[in-house]
């Protein structure tokens, strides 16, 4: 039976768009005279749940590959920074909800594209530490989200999980990884025709019932 779920970050347990989009600007402020300024909705569209890898090209558009590194590293740790030093907006009833489902014996995980120390921010913030037995991420494997879930799922021995996320990304990842996915429509992205997909985090255990 499929007892393991595993869960993105950004649009599925938290938003820190606001956050983000703070810091990414006082680091272009104070490390280049580029002048760019990010919208917390443009980042949400644009740059969240993509590879670390893409996200520096796509917000610094007509930089060098030397500068697109540089700035990218810079930002990164003002984020790393601001998401621990910040109040996030947490989405309605996580804890609660893994903890309930941990009570049920559900085994819960978190992957993501996001960079080291990111998921760890998230799980203190949220309070979930304790529900989560491992997580992965993009800052240690370098690999695509697919890539990533296989990997988190062979250290745990887990021949079958379910995948949460909020962007087609997650959907693609999913399929890639040959699981399962459940959009979590209240998130980032827009995703078309997924074969689950919940309106609210509190809204999970009764699909994950439903499923089987």
């Amino acid at each position: 039976m499929n007892n393991a779920v595993i869960f993105d970050v950004d649009g599925t347990l938290w938003n820190t768009s606001e956050i983000v989009a703070r810091a990414w600007n006082l680091a272009i402020k104070e490390n280049s005279d580029l002048g760019y300024a990010y919208t917390a909705e443009y980042l949400r569209k644009t740059a969240f749940g993509k590879p670390m890898s893409e996200i520096g090209h796509i917000l610094l558009p007509g930089c060098s590959e030397e500068e697109v590194a540089r700035l990218s590293k810079i930002c990164f740790e003002y984020e790393d920074r601001a998401v621990v030093e910040e109040k996030a907006e947490i989405y309605d009833g996580v804890a609660e909800v893994m903890d309930e489902l941990k009570k049920k014996g559900w085994k819960l995980y978190i992957v993501s594209n996001c960079q080291l120390g990111y998921v760890e921010a998230c799980m203190a913030q949220c309070g979930i530490e304790v529900y989560i037995l491992d997580h992965l991420c993009f800052g240690e494997t370098g690999k695509r989200k697919g890539e990533t879930i296989r990997m988190l799922m062979e250290r745990n021995g887990l021949s079958e999980a379910v995948y949460v996320g909020d962007t087609e990304g997650d959907m693609e990842a999913s399929r890639e990884a040959g699981i399962p996915f459940i959009y979590a429509a209240y998130g980032f992205g827009d995703v078309k025709d997924p074969e689950y997909s919940i309106d609210s985090f509190r809204s999970l255990p009764e699909l994950l019932e439903s499923m089987g």
